[in-house]
């Protein structure tokens, strides 16, 4: 029985656990906090400037997209896509360029300031600065 108990417990625990998620953007960047509003508006590719700085998102395959646009953007992935293909039809945006890696994300937006992107709180590291969480 007590086997059994720490086994449930153990999936419940695991069921519990989400990754933090944080907004990131290069270190050398003017911007050091954006609201939930700043970000619906840049993930939603209703605006481009942010305190008269141009910012750009991006993301990478395996990102916690479900979890970043339901937690933070309030919204889900169908709804996002559909606000990604009004902007395509219509011209006036592009959904976020997706890259292959974490890895390819970071080193992208520490390379230009004006790209932003949310990863791991886990994931953060030298060049990189949080801007939401």
């Amino acid at each position: 029985m007590s086997r059994l108990f720490q086994l449930c417990l153990f999936i419940i625990c695991c069921l519990g656990t989400q990754a933090e998620i944080v907004v990131v953007i290069a270190a050398d960047s003017p911007i050091s906090r954006l609201s939930r509003a700043q970000l619906v508006e840049v993930f939603s590719g209703r605006t481009r400037m942010v305190n008269g700085v141009t910012i750009t998102p991006i993301e990478y395959i395996n990102a916690n997209r479900d979890q970043f646009y339901q937690h933070v953007l309030g919204r889900t992935s169908n709804q996002m896509r559909a606000a990604w293909a009004k902007l395509l039809f219509t011209g006036e945006g592009q959904p976020p360029r997706e890259f292959s890696s974490l890895g390819e994300a970071r080193s992208q937006v520490i390379s230009a300031p004006g790209l932003i992107t949310y990863i791991d709180a886990q994931q953060v590291g030298p060049g990189l600065k949080v801007v939401y969480q």
